[in-house]
């Protein structure tokens, strides 16, 4: 199973998508919800877990995903 992917807030409001341990970002979103479906989409693919933080640094959210056949 591949690393996971957090959604995390940024500083200027937007959300970012960053897969664990890495120090930049995989993508950009102007919405969490963009970013939750993106990153929900590369653990699907891949096998992995989408951990969703609030603003202050808490997991709100936590799924795990089996990869995908196909």
């Amino acid at each position: 199973m591949s690393a996971g992917h957090h959604v995390i807030s940024g500083y200027r409001g937007e959300w970012r998508v960053r897969n664990t341990g890495a120090a930049r970002a995989a993508r950009v979103f102007t919405s969490r919800e963009d970013a939750i479906a993106f990153a929900r989409e590369l653990a699907r693919r891949e096998g992995g877990e989408v951990f969703v933080h609030n603003e202050d640094g808490t997991v709100r959210d936590h799924r795990t995903y089996e990869r995908r056949a196909g």
